[in-house]
């Protein structure tokens, strides 16, 4: 936390002699004056000034050392993210690898974010749609401790600070309070007159005019401006990494946690290769949701926190994420998906790519256990099946293969049926005073379905289903007349053949017998 000059003045820093050096060089080049020299030789005993032994420690009081202008290291950018050194002089892009001092304004659109390392090794994570003003960036003589204050005008920055030298501060400013560390990581936010700090390491100290809180590692608040600052709340629990995929082959993903209390929202982001500095980050949703602009195919990090009612960040979830979207798959042109065909090899077609060869799978269960066919073609937009499929439902998928030989992630499986041919029926025939329908079994067949009607009636077919066996013995009771019978195959999945070709038949009238018999009464008589 800050120091007014009291406290500097109880402050001490050590150091270490080197060789070469002299009570007079360090005074110069390391403290605020030379009127200083003798007041440090007393302290610390020193009789020749001139002939300092190494490894001799010095204490100075820290409010002595000098301060040196420092600059910090542009880590990270995505996105659009402008700078200058005032609000008034010409803006421009903030490009990786660049050096800014204080003073300087940083300022991210809704796709933008960077990180600036400074020369102590701490962290500033600047997001999207913030402004952010550099208003101190020094260190000191001697021991080299920083001192940076920043005010964030509007938006948020992550800090990973280490841990404070003698001398040195790290102080962010809002409109509402003021932020004060040792050596921590947390968050500031601030939107709509409102401050923001959420603690996940060490201790920060929130203040403004009208109070201060102390906040511990896993605490937040939120602070309106003219407000004093309330007690400390617990952050939300991090979410649970069981409902995090491992792998990512396409963009969006939705990620499903279940419901917890109090959650209103939760924000995402990745650390590209794991570096807490190249961050992505993506927008703030009801359920995670991964969009993926700016991502690229690798191992990342992925960070989601869970926001309450007071719009603070919770403990994080992080989790290693296999990114795996390149090279694209192909673009699928035929069959069209859930197609019914006959074929037993039927063309597959899509739009050529880049890549020279693509993969192909077909398998009969859509988690592709034992493909039926596994094979590497020339990316030439078409193949005809490499070997016929019988009939049945059928699921194929297809991948890019770049030029070290590397498939790409999977395009969409794909559903066909292949519909078998319609069973080869005979007409019915006379057996045993019966007339029975036949025909040849279909391979995989679970039944039949048999449709009789009357021909020229318009009454609606009668279907009757038959148990595996290739034959239906005709109903007795059938009227007089012309009437057609068919019939089709149905195989697992419900797939049904082709109505065989109509047979049809004729049912003789029966005549009675008793008129007969009044033609032989008159003989009889």
């Amino acid at each position: 936390m800050s120091m007014n000059g009291g406290a500097a003045e109880r402050e001490w820093a050590s150091y270490t002699v080197r060789p070469g050096d002299t009570i007079w060089t360090l005074t110069r080049h390391s403290l605020d004056c030379l009127c200083r020299v003798q007041t440090l030789m007393d302290m610390n005993g020193i009789r020749a000034p001139l002939q300092l032994a190494p490894g001799t420690v010095l204490k100075v009081p820290s409010a002595w050392l000098k301060r040196i202008a420092s600059q910090a290291a542009v880590e990270h950018v995505s996105g659009e993210v402008m700078w200058s050194v005032s609000s008034d002089r010409p803006m421009q892009a903030l490009v990786p690898g660049a050096t800014i001092g204080a003073p300087a304004v940083v300022q991210t659109a809704s796709n933008g974010q960077c990180a600036l390392r400074l020369p102590d090794g701490s962290l500033v994570l600047i997001r999207p749609d913030s402004l952010v003003r550099l208003q101190t960036v020094t260190r000191t003589g001697l021991v080299q401790g920083l001192s940076l204050v920043v005010k964030v005008e509007r938006g948020t920055i992550e800090n990973r600070v280490q841990p404070r030298k003698p001398g040195g501060r790290f102080q962010v400013d809002t409109p509402s309070a003021v932020a004060t560390v040792r050596g921590t990581d947390f968050t500031v936010s601030a939107h709509d007159a409102v401050m923001r700090t959420a603690v996940l390491g060490g201790a920060v100290q929130v203040r403004n005019g009208q109070g201060a809180q102390h906040l511990p590692a896993g605490t937040g608040l939120a602070v309106a401006t003219g407000v004093a600052p309330s007690r400390p709340i617990a952050l939300l629990p991090a979410p649970a990494a069981s409902a995090v995929p491992n792998v990512i082959e396409r963009f969006p993903v939705v990620v499903e946690l279940p419901v917890v209390a109090g959650v209103k929202g939760y924000r995402t982001q990745w650390q590209l290769g794991g570096a807490a500095a190249k961050v992505v980050t993506e927008r703030v949703a009801v359920r995670p949701t991964l969009i993926g602009d700016g991502v690229p195919d690798g191992r990342h990090t992925l960070r989601i926190r869970a926001l309450d009612d007071h719009g603070l960040e919770g403990l994080p979830l992080d989790v290693t994420v296999q990114v795996h979207r390149r090279p694209d798959p192909p673009i699928y042109l035929g069959p069209l998906p859930d197609v019914v065909l006959q074929e037993e090899r039927p063309d597959i077609t899509w739009a050529q790519g880049s890549t020279r060869e693509v993969r192909l799978q077909v398998a009969s269960d859509p988690e592709f256990g034992q493909p039926w066919i596994d094979a590497t073609v020339s990316n030439d937009g078409r193949t005809a099946m490499l070997k016929a499929i019988t009939a049945g439902v059928w699921y194929w998928r297809m991948a890019s293969i770049d030029d070290k030989g590397e498939p790409g992630p999977w395009g969409p499986t794909q559903r066909l049926t292949r519909q078998p041919a319609p069973p080869q029926a005979n007409p019915p025939t006379k057996e045993a005073d019966h007339l029975v329908m036949r025909w040849e079994p279909v391979p995989g067949a679970l039944r039949y379905e048999v449709s009789l009607s009357d021909v020229g009636h318009g009454d609606a077919a009668k279907v009757h289903v038959v148990e595996k066996d290739a034959y239906l013995a005709l109903p007795d009771d059938l009227p007089p007349g012309q009437h057609e019978v068919s019939v089709r195959a149905l195989l697992a999945h419900d797939v049904a053949s082709q109505w065989s070709a109509p047979q049809r038949f004729t049912v003789e009238r029966k005549w009675p017998w008793w008129p007969a018999l009044l033609l032989l009464i008159p003989l009889a008589l």
